[in-house]
């Protein structure tokens, strides 16, 4: 076998994009640089370099020249001689639009005052010569797309917008009938039209379904022309229409119709674990198959780094409001689950622009706030915005966060050796409880908090006979509803193991797991079973231990499936998986089973779903998912965020997607 022994080596910093000749062309950000190829045992020399504005995103060499293209959409040409640099600029021309209906630059401004919408798309269902839209363009954040059934008009208004530099930046045009037109569901934030009766009578019950339909969730609104005494009939045509989360608002000349709130079934992923008892379940009963793409690609995978962040930082994406949050360092995100849009950039505290920091940071998120721990501090952050909206300290003199769940309008944490409840707003104490050895494990439900109080053995032995209570309390006073024993002899093989607890509000049920799992009544602490479910084996899985609590089944990270509130196996199995999943016939890479309530989520080499009432297992070829939950199903959608970018894995789609149940893409 030959002996391989480094040769050369270039600056991190540099990203090497090709090999051209007897060079490698690197792009970081700012700067391009050319490198000649050293022989064996020579040290390699820098060519040239040369610096740019923007960040470079392809290299291509051709014709005895360099191009280089940045993210930001500018296009740089480098030859063998030095010269003045010809710059061509985009010479725009004055857009001018007129309606004979109304002032343009004014009732844009009333719709948008009147409406509220500020970013994200908006639809014009008939674009009469264009003003509207244009105006939306300049006076908002918003995305317009107009949709026209004129062919000429549409490609006349095309060829001004784009003499105007706007055309394909902030605006689209398409030619099609505003009522077949195949928008997606829940794209947009504003619908608006130029010409009424273009998009259809108001009070017809179709045309106001297939408005709805692409609202977004959490304050979509159309605003729309209705004749004075049309109002009453368009709003009986809503009611008709039975359309969940609907609200009518007459407001001067205009009817707006909006989408308030979540859809309806739809649930949030609160906490690492889907929620705070720790269930690994998502809650929403509107994801299940078949599906449809919604949206992939976009801004949203431009955020990711490359190979070691999901390593090294495994990322934990939390889902509340329509909106998704996840870190990648020293940064929290917000991406729209619906759209794909992102939405801000939070640095996080204590963490500097050029941070080396790799670890994970403690996050938990509720629709009016995302809580992040750092040190002695919880910050409350504004998800609409990324800002900081007030700093809560630990109440333990001397002592850290080190864990964060939401209950209501309160605040469990834990620092130290105290579990103590805040309010998440003012950050005023309610309560605190001191454990006497280590508070190992926690989750909470149906207004009580359960806490394990042991000692356990950790790698160097100091333990040697581990032995603790499990307590539950009061959330709302702090107040022991009951305390019981624990037998903790279960794991002799990895006496080290993490115990871990899991609570479902559906059955009433604390299950917790130290190797095997037993089973408590919430309420007064009942044993129901112990001893019966084999959680783990071998020594390699990924946290193999976090049981998966669905309301009629308890699956293990093994993909057996037990009644969980007897504990006897139930017949069938999901996935296999056995020691680190690398065996024949079983669960191929590593990452955590989750589950909705219709779909075991399982990365099996490639993303992949069980339906929970066949146990048939569908793949979603060449899309790997992340080593932690980048399968998740909440807010209606089946989400799937690129958590593999940069992995040396062999897959094809390296792109972030949503996927929408076909009952909604076909309506």
């Amino acid at each position: 076998m030959a002996t391989f022994r480094e040769l050369w080596s270039l600056p991190s910093q540099l990203k090497i994009h090709i090999k051209a000749g007897p060079r490698l062309y690197a792009g970081a950000n700012g700067e391009v640089a050319a490198v000649d190829i050293p022989e064996p045992g020579s040290s390699p020399k820098l060519s040239w370099k040369a610096q740019i504005e923007g960040t470079p995103s392809r290299i291509l060499a051709a014709d005895g020249k360099l191009f280089v293209v940045t993210r930001q959409g500018s296009i740089h040409a480098f030859g063998p001689k030095k010269v003045e640099p010809e710059i061509h600029a985009t010479a725009n021309q004055e857009l001018s639009l007129v309606s004979d209906r109304w002032v343009p630059e004014a009732a844009t401004g009333n719709i948008l005052k009147t409406t509220g919408a500020k970013e994200g798309y908006c639809l014009v269902l008939g674009a009469e010569c264009g003003p509207l839209a244009a105006e939306l363009a300049k006076q908002s954040k918003l995305h317009v797309i107009a949709v026209d059934p004129d062919a000429a008009k549409v490609a006349k208004l095309r060829r001004k917008l784009d003499e105007a530099g706007l055309y394909g930046r902030r605006i689209a045009v398409y030619q099609g009938d505003a009522l077949s037109y195949p928008f997606p569901p829940y794209l947009a934030s504003l619908i608006v039209s130029e010409v009424p009766a273009a998009a259809g009578p108001a009070s017809d019950k179709t045309f106001v379904k297939k408005v709805f339909r692409s609202l977004r969730p959490y304050g979509g609104v159309a605003c729309l022309h209705v004749p004075p005494n049309g109002h009453d009939a368009f709003a009986a045509s809503v009611k008709e229409a039975g359309l969940d989360g609907a609200e009518v608002e007459r407001a001067g000349e205009f009817a707006l119709l909006r989408r308030a709130g979540p859809l309806a079934g739809s649930a949030d992923w609160t906490h690492e674990n889907a929620d705070a008892g720790n269930s690994l379940v998502s809650r929403d009963k509107r994801v299940k198959p078949p599906f449809g793409v919604l949206w992939f690609g976009g801004a949203v995978d431009m955020l990711f780094p490359e190979w070691g962040y999901t390593h090294f930082a495994a990322p934990t994406p939390l889902v509340a409001g329509g909106r998704m949050f996840f870190q990648v360092s020293p940064n929290l995100h917000a991406v729209d689950i619906y759209t794909g849009r992102h939405l801000w950039t939070s640095m996080l505290p204590g963490m500097e622009p050029d941070s080396p920091h790799r670890g994970r940071f403690k996050y938990v998120a509720a629709e009016d706030s995302v809580y992040v721990l750092s040190g002695r501090t919880c910050f409350r952050i504004d998800p609409a915005s990324g800002s900081t909206l007030s700093e809560i300290s630990s109440p333990v003199e001397g002592a850290s966060w080190r864990d964060v769940r939401i209950c209501n309008d309160c605040l469990i944490g834990v620092a130290g050796k105290v579990l103590f409840c805040v309010d998440r707003r003012s950050g005023e104490v309610k309560w605190k409880h001191k454990v006497s050895k280590q508070l190992v494990g926690l989750a909470l439900g149906a207004g009580k908090v359960f806490c394990a109080d042991a000692a356990l053995p950790d790698r160097r032995g100091k333990v040697t006979r581990p032995e603790g209570t499990l307590v539950a309390l009061d959330a709302s006073s702090g107040n022991q509803l009951w305390q019981v024993a624990m037998d903790l002899r279960h794991d002799k093989e990895n006496p080290s193991r993490p115990l871990r607890l899991a609570y479902s509000e559906a059955n009433d049920l604390l299950v917790t797991v130290y190797g095997l799992g037993s089973a408590y009544n919430g309420t007064d602490g009942t044993s129901l079973w112990s001893d019966k479910v084999v959680v783990v084996k071998g020594k390699h899985l990924v946290d193999p231990v976090r049981p998966i609590l669905h309301p009629d089944r308890l699956i293990t990270q093994l993909g057996e499936m037990y009644d969980p509130r007897t504990g006897s196996r139930l017949p069938g199995r999901l996935w296999n998986r056995r020691l680190s999943g690398r065996l024949r016939g079983g669960i191929r890479g590593c990452g955590r089973g989750m589950a909705g309530q219709y779909l075991g989520l399982i990365r099996d080499a490639h993303a992949s779903y069980f339906d929970l009432s066949t146990c048939r297992q569908t793949y979603l070829r060449g899309v790997r998912s992340g080593c932690t939950n980048s399968l998740i199903a909440v807010g209606g959608l089946l989400n799937l965020p690129d958590f593999a970018h940069g992995c040396s894995c062999n897959y094809p789609v390296f792109a972030s997607l949503a996927l929408v149940p076909m009952a909604e893409v076909d309506k």
